[in-house]
């Protein structure tokens, strides 16, 4: 978000951010108070809404617990064991294949502070979520207690903005703020 209001500062524009759950999120972006909702990875632009360009980058990895004895990042072995997902995420469709194969070893959970609960606690053996905000719960826990057993892929986030007029010069007034941040290490495409 640091990033996202620096690149906008040049042009004068203050952003404004209020922090709601993934699908309350998406939903209030719909009524009338909100231009759109961030972060979503393309696929979770719903319809009356347009992607922007990436403005940062998540992974999707398989987490575990420190010294969980799980060893391979193979999905078919991870997904013998107990698995967490978050209900409302678009996952990738190796996960969600795997876990149509495997449903009564699924655990699907509201949001990721859930998630991050059951896998400290063990209730669930493995979590399929982006690091970054596993291991901020973690933090904020004060344990540092999960790690990454596998990076399965890296996805752009974007802004889901709200079908409305002013929206495409918002789009490319984005696209403009952003460009400097290639040379700072925020690329346009995927890093390595």
């Amino acid at each position: 978000m640091q990033r996202l209001r620096q690149a906008l500062k040049p042009f004068g524009i203050k952003l404004q951010v209020d922090y709601l759950p993934w699908a309350r999120a998406r939903m209030a972006a719909r009524g009338g108070d909100y231009i759109g909702y961030f972060p979503a990875w393309p696929e979770e632009v719903d319809d009356g809404f347009t992607a922007s360009v990436p403005v940062d980058w998540s992974s999707v990895a398989v987490m575990v617990r420190k010294k969980s004895g799980l060893e391979s990042g193979k999905l078919s072995e991870i997904f013998r064991h107990r698995v967490g997902l978050v209900k409302t995420y678009d996952y990738p469709s190796s996960v969600a294949a795997q876990a149509l194969r495997r449903p009564h070893n699924v655990d699907r959970t509201p949001d990721d502070e859930l998630l991050y609960k059951k896998l400290s606690e063990g209730r669930i053996d493995a979590a399929i979520t982006d690091p970054a905000v596993m291991r901020h719960m973690a933090a904020e826990s004060g344990a540092r207690d999960v790690e990454v057993l596998r990076i399965l892929e890296r996805r752009p986030l974007v802004i889901a903005f709200r079908d409305l007029p002013g929206t495409q010069r918002r789009l490319r007034l984005l696209k403009e703020a952003m460009e400097p941040l290639k040379g700072a290490g925020l690329s346009l495409t995927a890093p390595d």
